[in-house]
């Protein structure tokens, strides 16, 4: 007997006496791969559509970054324009009440 328990007699032995443990071990080590490989593939999804919504950021910003140096330069020449005027205004009606 101890030839056949030390080739693996004993612990297919231990196996057999507790079947359920080891098919229980082996379906749920089968189950832990599937959910691996879901996961997996759900992140591999998760990264693809990232990548997408990354680019389409990427165009939106290059366009308003296009639009912005224009908008810039016409900007700081109008408010001290807009502004030197309403203080001015603001003064000369608080000194007409």
């Amino acid at each position: 007997m101890d030839p056949s328990e030390s080739q693996g007699g004993h612990s297919d032995g231990a196996h057999e006496s507790a079947g359920s443990p080891p098919n229980s071990t082996h379906a749920q080590f089968a189950q832990a791969l599937r959910e691996l490989s879901r996961g997996e593939q759900a992140a591999a999804a998760l990264e693809k559509n990232l990548s997408n919504l990354e680019s389409k950021l990427d165009e939106i910003l290059a366009s308003f970054e296009d639009n912005m140096p224009a908008a810039d330069e016409k900007e700081p020449a109008q408010p001290p324009t807009g502004h030197g005027k309403e203080p001015a205004n603001g003064s000369g009606n608080d000194g007409n009440r």
